[in-house]
């Protein structure tokens, strides 16, 4: 059923905008979605998630009817990835960032603060805006009244046993468990409610790739996705001249853009910004290397990055081009990336 809004919340149509050849009562759907709120239409702007009506009178004095369907994606990207037989995700806009603080000391009103499967709790968890953008360099001394955002965590410090911008060495499988990031906390640009998000296991993403560990000569996996093996590459993204290196991984449907070209498990991929908008507008998902942290420092390198997972003391990675697998230690501190179940 369609709930109208009151005509003192009705959006402006231009009447220029509707098109009759004859005088009769006219109608328009215009589909949206979006990661963020609130949503401006012809100077009108739209709180939340819905469907919205509005008649008018157009030029030729009929009716006219507009409906605005407007969906609130929670920070997902549009690509579906299957990860296991029966099972699909869609994977989050960019990396999980935590910052503890707004410049006001905790416990002092005006503090930070996000739902949690246990009530309310300090600091914010967002999404990067883009999937191709990491911050990296925190130190190890981050503390309750920091005000700068972090992307590097260590397992299981997602604010359920410690606080997140605390390092340890959670070893315990966290699946599933209020150990993960996205299962526990709220993601303000990520539908902003505990429970939506994930991390990936390891049997998941080699389910994905059809591969696991590279170095190892164990490149295929099997059961693995249907043509798995075709649907990752290396890439070289150009943006705002910087040069980001990253793994691409295209959907199960996958339409490459006019103007845009994929090489399966090259590293000759390239791509400009307005190239990668639409290798992302049709689902391609971006894992970027940029460095990583190791013993209380963080190594700047164009190959290298690590990702948490979901399994016990078990990491994933990208090094001088290769996938790879390796075992968490207390020194070794990664990336976020979470998924959504695909209902």
């Amino acid at each position: 059923m369609m709930a109208a809004v009151s005509m003192a919340q009705t959006p402006t149509v231009s009447a220029s905008k509707v098109t009759m050849k004859y005088c009769q009562t006219s109608y328009g759907t215009v589909p949206i979605k979006t990661n963020s709120f609130p949503v401006n239409i012809d100077g009108f702007s739209f709180a939340q998630e819905g469907t919205y009506v509005r008649k008018l009178e157009n030029v030729r004095g009929c009716d006219s009817v507009v409906t605005y369907v407007i969906e609130d994606k929670k920070g997902r990207l549009n690509g579906e990835f299957s990860v296991a037989s029966g099972k699909k995700v869609q994977f989050s806009v960019g990396l999980l960032q935590f910052r503890s603080s707004n410049g006001t000391a905790y416990p002092n009103a005006g503090s930070l603060k996000h739902q949690t499967v246990d009530g309310e709790k300090q600091g914010e968890f967002r999404f990067a805006a883009n999937q191709y953008t990491t911050i990296g360099s925190v130190s190890s001394s981050y503390s309750a009244n920091s005000t700068g955002w972090k992307d590097i965590f260590s397992r299981g410090s997602s604010g359920n046993t410690m606080n997140p911008w605390e390092f340890s060495n959670y070893s315990s499988n966290i699946a599933g468990t209020n150990n993960d990031w996205g299962v526990y906390n709220a993601i303000s640009n990520g539908g902003n409610q505990p429970g939506l998000w994930r991390c990936l296991t390891m049997a998941e993403y080699k389910y994905l790739l059809g591969t696991c560990d590279q170095s190892n000569n164990s490149q295929n996996i099997s059961p693995c996705r249907a043509n798995a093996a075709q649907k990752w590459g290396w890439a070289t993204l150009s943006i705002n001249n910087t040069s980001i290196n990253g793994l691409v991984i295209l959907p199960d449907e996958w339409t490459l853009p006019s103007g845009c070209s994929f090489t399966a498990q090259s590293q000759s991929n390239s791509y400009n910004a307005e190239q990668w908008a639409k290798m992302e507008e049709n689902g391609a998902v971006f894992l970027p290397t940029t460095g990583y942290y190791q013993n209380n420092g963080y190594r700047s390198d164009a190959t290298e990055s690590w990702y948490n997972t979901a399994d016990t003391q078990c990491i994933w990675g990208l090094e001088d081009w290769r996938i790879k697998t390796y075992s968490a230690t207390q020194s070794l501190y990664c990336f976020v990336r979470l998924v959504m179940d695909v209902q």
